[in-house]
């Protein structure tokens, strides 16, 4: 169990420390677009998908998360890379638990990807529809359940 200890000694454990929070700010931080194949898609595009990596700050009430996401587009034949897409999210929350490294690394996986998956999904279209290529939908964030240890 992930647990937290606040001001007056008492623990929390994850459920407390996730009701205590709130989403105060939201705000694309950065982004850059590489589009080496010029306005005509490629006929065999792949897709690579990657967590580009997660910086926190611990800030008064609360903390701020820069989330950076990255696609890359590679020519299936050849395996070349045509084009990329890199963005970097902030997301800035009140809490009323400063949280563990434990929570910080739990709330990174499951919960900070509910809140920017679905701008990014959105910025990737935008952007691959500005490039001359077709509107592109990247999957679903899916999460799996942590398996229990053995």
């Amino acid at each position: 169990m992930v647990e937290a200890t606040i001001a007056d000694g008492a623990t929390v454990d994850y459920a407390t420390f996730i009701e205590g929070i709130e989403l105060q700010h939201f705000w694309l931080a950065g982004a850059e677009m590489k589009n080496l194949a010029g306005p005509h898609q490629p006929e065999h595009l792949r897709i690579k998908v990657a967590d580009a990596g997660s910086e926190w700050k611990i800030v008064k009430d609360g903390f701020v998360i820069f989330q950076t996401y990255l696609i890359r587009f590679v020519e299936s034949d050849d395996e070349q890379r045509v084009g990329e897409i890199t963005a970097t999210f902030g997301l800035e929350y009140t809490s009323l638990v400063q949280p563990t490294e434990s929570m910080s690394n739990s709330f990174t996986r499951h919960n900070v990807p509910l809140n920017v998956w679905p701008y990014f999904r959105e910025l990737v279209a935008s952007m691959t529809g500005r490039m001359g290529w077709e509107i592109l939908t990247i999957p679903t964030y899916k999460i799996a359940a942590d398996r229990p240890r053995s």
